[in-house]
């Protein structure tokens, strides 16, 4: 359960990040994420209905873990390397 909890975390920031320099890519993330389970939600709540999500939320999460190590080991930003 706090797998999860990191997950999210770590998800909601790397939309913000991603957020940054590329606005058309966001929407493609996050329209998922947020329109998906609503349905579970309102009607019951459920963790394998966050499955099919999954995949999105650890490409997201794993941009904010590849941002912090940048920074953290002080890498300089090179071409192509819009989020760091």
């Amino acid at each position: 359960m706090s797998a999860f909890r990191l997950v999210t975390v770590l998800s909601l920031s790397g939309i913000i990040l991603i957020r940054r320099s590329h606005r058309k890519a966001t929407l493609l993330l996050a329209v998922p994420l947020l329109v998906y389970p609503l349905p579970y939600y309102v009607m019951q709540i459920h963790f394998r209905y966050r499955y099919p999500v999954n995949s999105i939320l650890m490409l997201l999460s794993c941009t904010t873990v590849y941002v912090a190590w940048q920074r953290i080991t002080g890498h300089r930003r090179v071409a192509g390397d819009e989020y760091a």
